[in-house]
């Protein structure tokens, strides 16, 4: 069986692209999900509170440079989330915990 060429371009160009980067994600844990392995974010701009799935193979947790797990997180912690899409979900690869709050600005 012949392969048409341009077919086979089109698959070795589309195993070749890169994954996009993780997208990057800062708030306050509101909600901790140990049965759903979750962790919900309120965001500051825009408002709203986001879902992300933590996977025991593919999510890193730390705080102040150690290793803790999801079940040391505490609502109203200031977290840093980066996560991948992954069918729909947003799959955390690092949840760095206690992260810097940005400044509200300069104080009068």
């Amino acid at each position: 069986m012949m392969i048409p060429m341009a077919l086979l371009a089109a698959a070795l160009a589309f195993q070749a692209a890169p994954a996009p980067p993780p997208a990057l994600l800062a708030g306050e844990a509101v909600k901790v999900d140990l049965a759903r392995r979750q962790l919900v974010v309120r965001t500051t701009d825009p408002l709203r509170e986001i879902a992300v799935d933590v996977d025991a193979a593919r999510t890193r947790l730390a705080a102040g440079g150690r290793p803790v797990t999801l079940e040391s997180v505490r609502p109203g912690q200031w977290v840093l989330v980066a996560y991948e899409q992954a069918g729909g979900q947003r799959v955390a690869v690092l949840v760095k915990v206690g992260a810097v709050r940005p400044s509200a600005g300069p104080r009068r």
